[in-house]
Protein backbone atom coordinates (compact mmCIF):
# COMPACT_ATOMS: atom_id res chain seq x y z
CA UNK A 1 0.00 0.00 0.00
CA UNK A 2 0.99 3.44 -0.63
CA UNK A 3 1.61 5.74 2.15
CA UNK A 4 1.56 9.46 2.28
CA UNK A 5 4.81 9.32 4.24
CA UNK A 6 8.11 7.99 3.52
CA UNK A 7 8.89 4.36 5.26
CA UNK A 8 11.70 6.55 6.67
CA UNK A 9 9.59 8.69 8.50
CA UNK A 10 6.81 6.61 9.50
CA UNK A 11 9.37 4.61 11.36
CA UNK A 12 10.79 7.86 12.69
CA UNK A 13 7.61 9.08 14.34
CA UNK A 14 6.99 5.77 15.36
CA UNK A 15 9.88 5.01 16.84
CA UNK A 16 10.55 8.27 18.71
CA UNK A 17 7.07 8.35 20.38
CA UNK A 18 6.93 7.83 24.13
CA UNK A 19 3.17 6.16 23.43
CA UNK A 20 3.19 4.32 20.49
CA UNK A 21 0.11 2.84 21.20
CA UNK A 22 -1.37 6.39 20.02
CA UNK A 23 0.94 6.80 17.76
CA UNK A 24 -0.24 3.80 15.31
CA UNK A 25 -3.72 5.61 15.20
CA UNK A 26 -1.98 9.22 14.56
CA UNK A 27 0.10 7.48 11.73
CA UNK A 28 -3.22 6.08 10.49
CA UNK A 29 -4.68 8.93 10.22
CA UNK A 30 -2.10 10.90 8.78
CA UNK A 31 -1.48 8.35 5.93
CA UNK A 32 -5.36 7.82 5.42
CA UNK A 33 -5.49 4.22 6.38
CA UNK A 34 -6.74 1.52 9.28
CA UNK A 35 -4.40 0.99 12.45
CA UNK A 36 -4.08 -2.46 11.50
CA UNK A 37 -2.28 -1.34 8.20
CA UNK A 38 -0.07 0.90 9.85
CA UNK A 39 0.67 -2.32 12.39
CA UNK A 40 0.93 -4.37 9.34
CA UNK A 41 3.78 -1.82 7.46
CA UNK A 42 5.56 -1.14 10.56
CA UNK A 43 6.36 -5.16 10.82
CA UNK A 44 6.99 -5.64 7.87
CA UNK A 45 9.61 -2.89 7.75
CA UNK A 46 11.64 -4.21 11.04
CA UNK A 47 9.68 -2.10 13.87
CA UNK A 48 9.44 -3.81 17.07
CA UNK A 49 5.68 -3.56 17.90
CA UNK A 50 4.67 -5.21 21.02
CA UNK A 51 2.57 -8.73 20.14
CA UNK A 52 0.02 -7.60 22.47
CA UNK A 53 -0.88 -4.18 21.00
CA UNK A 54 -0.86 -5.86 17.14
CA UNK A 55 -3.54 -8.44 19.06
CA UNK A 56 -5.85 -5.34 20.24
CA UNK A 57 -5.02 -3.62 17.07
CA UNK A 58 -5.80 -6.37 14.65
CA UNK A 59 -9.65 -7.75 14.44
CA UNK A 60 -9.60 -11.40 14.25
CA UNK A 61 -5.59 -11.80 14.51
CA UNK A 62 -4.64 -15.14 15.36
CA UNK A 63 -2.44 -15.14 19.00
CA UNK A 64 1.07 -14.41 18.57
CA UNK A 65 3.62 -16.71 18.71
CA UNK A 66 5.91 -16.79 21.18
CA UNK A 67 8.74 -16.63 18.33
CA UNK A 68 7.23 -13.17 17.81
CA UNK A 69 6.96 -12.23 21.21
CA UNK A 70 10.58 -13.07 21.72
CA UNK A 71 11.88 -11.56 18.73
CA UNK A 72 10.99 -7.78 20.50
CA UNK A 73 13.73 -8.73 22.68
CA UNK A 74 16.65 -10.34 20.72
CA UNK A 75 20.26 -9.75 20.79
CA UNK A 76 21.26 -7.95 17.83
CA UNK A 77 25.09 -7.90 19.07
CA UNK A 78 25.02 -11.91 18.79
CA UNK A 79 22.73 -12.27 15.59
CA UNK A 80 25.24 -9.97 13.94
CA UNK A 81 28.17 -11.97 15.49
CA UNK A 82 26.20 -15.63 13.94
CA UNK A 83 25.82 -13.95 10.73
CA UNK A 84 29.47 -12.81 10.59
CA UNK A 85 30.32 -16.75 11.50
CA UNK A 86 28.53 -17.96 8.25
CA UNK A 87 25.37 -18.65 9.68
CA UNK A 88 22.60 -17.86 6.96
CA UNK A 89 19.76 -15.44 7.73
CA UNK A 90 17.41 -17.34 6.50
CA UNK A 91 18.51 -19.99 9.08
CA UNK A 92 17.98 -17.52 11.82
CA UNK A 93 14.83 -15.50 10.35
CA UNK A 94 11.87 -18.25 11.12
CA UNK A 95 13.63 -18.90 14.65
CA UNK A 96 12.62 -15.81 15.61
CA UNK A 97 9.15 -15.63 13.70
CA UNK A 98 10.84 -13.17 10.97
CA UNK A 99 12.37 -13.93 6.84
CA UNK A 100 15.70 -13.80 6.28
CA UNK A 101 15.12 -10.51 4.29
CA UNK A 102 14.82 -8.49 7.37
CA UNK A 103 17.00 -10.50 9.46
CA UNK A 104 19.64 -9.02 6.56
CA UNK A 105 17.95 -5.50 6.60
CA UNK A 106 17.64 -5.31 10.57
CA UNK A 107 21.23 -6.27 11.11
CA UNK A 108 22.58 -3.91 8.92
CA UNK A 109 20.71 -1.13 10.41
CA UNK A 110 22.20 -2.46 14.01
CA UNK A 111 25.67 -3.29 12.69
CA UNK A 112 26.13 0.61 12.13
CA UNK A 113 24.72 1.08 16.02
CA UNK A 114 26.40 -1.75 17.63
CA UNK A 115 29.53 -1.11 15.50
CA UNK A 116 31.99 -1.19 18.24
CA UNK A 117 30.68 -4.05 20.11
CA UNK A 118 30.50 -6.06 17.35
CA UNK A 119 33.82 -7.30 16.96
Amino acid sequence: MEMAFTTREILKLYNGASNKEKQLVILADMNLCKVETIINFLVEHGASVDPEIIQKNTPGAPPVPVSRKLAIKIDWVDIIRQLDDGVSADDIGPELGMTGATIRRVSGRMRKIYANKVR
